[in-house]
């Protein structure tokens, strides 16, 4: 759902996954997902070599355009930025045409024509690999403390002229253990899209898309008294997710908005072997009374979790995720467990902003809510 409904408390927002629509010129016929066709498809005619430009932005930025018509926001910050950029041209006949790495002096969310000199009348396939090997994992706790599994893969290993280990590449995964590990550093980003390449000279406009979900949370102390908080979780994260979207499909929704509906997880276990993320804070976050605090944003991994006991929210949606927090002065234990309405699953680039009013006798106050991205009222923003 994209359409927001406000609640009295609390502000739960699930920035729901959107990227704007992709802009072809020159009669550029672009379809995303590469693992949803054909790798075989034959090499149309003559080879014919023409000109080919590519734009690349983040999935939540719509095209130049958008820059200048006003309605472009930006990255909460670098680290959901692009730092580096590969681009992989890939031939029907599964050979490499092109393997180009791009490292910027600053972090930016758009990157425009880089020229290509590519054989014609024939559907590429275009890998897009931003921030690899700048990932990192950043735990809160000590016993936690175990090395990461983040994709250990050398791209720079595929030349020009070879095949193209697509199977290889797809098999890649993401990994948290424990249970407080996040990433951390630039967020690992990748996408594949096919695109019809003619004749003429052409060019198009590709999204690229953030490997991970973001959640914020914003805590409205109006007990009356200074607080301390000291941790929270939240209920039924993934530890393992690809690295390049899995069999996903997007749909366009009402305003051009762009949304994952449908993607593949690996499979873990039973019900893919979920966990409750911890974060501790050491000697807590001190809530003065009155005060709003926005917390450190969380990034963790996509999943796709089925609470069957859970039921549903007042819309019928299925109930399957939940976060509760901690508060010192009670002995650190969790004071309630909400869950998250209109959350029936997380797929990559979604921003949960949850917003908690804690009243008298440290009693919580929230309601669950999904509001359009111009009414948000949390800054930093991810993942439109």
């Amino acid at each position: 759902s994209t359409t927001g409904r406000s609640g009295s408390t609390i502000w739960i927002c699930k920035m729901t996954r959107h990227a704007h629509h992709v802009i072809a010129w020159f009669a550029i016929l672009l379809i995303a997902g590469c693992g949803r066709t054909s790798d075989d498809e034959a090499i149309q005619g003559d080879s014919v070599l023409t000109n080919f430009s590519i734009s690349v932005s983040l999935f939540d930025i719509s095209s130049p355009v958008t820059r200048v018509s006003g309605n472009y926001t930006a990255a909460a910050n670098d680290r959901e930025k692009m730092r580096t950029l590969r681009i992989i041209v890939v031939r029907p006949n599964s050979k490499v045409e092109h393997n180009r790495f791009l490292d910027f002096k600053a972090a930016v969310e758009l990157y425009q024509d880089e020229n290509f000199r590519v054989t014609a009348n024939e559907t590429k396939r275009i890998y897009l690999i931003a921030n690899e090997g700048l990932t990192t994992v950043k735990n809160g706790l000590s016993e936690d403390a175990v090395s990461p599994r983040l994709p250990d893969f050398d791209f720079n290993a595929i030349t020009e002229g070879s095949l193209f280990p697509a199977e290889d590449v797809a098999a890649l995964t993401i990994g948290l253990t424990g249970g407080s590990e996040e990433l951390d550093g630039p967020l690992p980003m990748s996408e594949c899209h096919r695109v019809w390449v003619p004749a003429e000279n052409s060019s198009c406009n590709l999204f690229i898309t953030r490997a991970a979900v973001k959640f914020s949370v914003l805590i409205t102390n109006e007990s009356g008294r200074a607080l301390t908080l000291a941790g929270l979780a939240i209920d039924k994260m993934l530890r393992q997710e690809y690295y390049l979207p899995k069999n996903a499909q997007y749909e366009i929704r009402e305003g051009n908005v762009r949304e994952i509906t449908v993607y593949d997880v690996p499979s873990t276990g039973d019900n893919n072997g979920y966990y409750t993320f911890k974060r501790t804070y050491g000697n807590g976050v001190t809530l003065m009374a009155g005060e709003e605090k926005n917390l450190d944003p969380i990034y963790l991994l996509e999943g796709k979790y089925s609470d069957h006991t859970a039921g549903t929210d007042e819309n019928g949606v299925p109930l399957n995720y939940s976060i509760n927090i901690s508060l010192a002065e009670v002995g650190g234990e969790p004071q309630k467990k909400e869950y998250l309405t209109n959350l029936p699953q997380l797929p990559r680039n979604t921003h949960v902003v949850v917003h908690a009013i804690i009243r008298g006798n440290s009693e919580i106050s929230w309601t669950v809510d999904v509001v359009p991205y111009g009414q948000a009222i949390l800054e930093p923003i991810f993942g439109l």
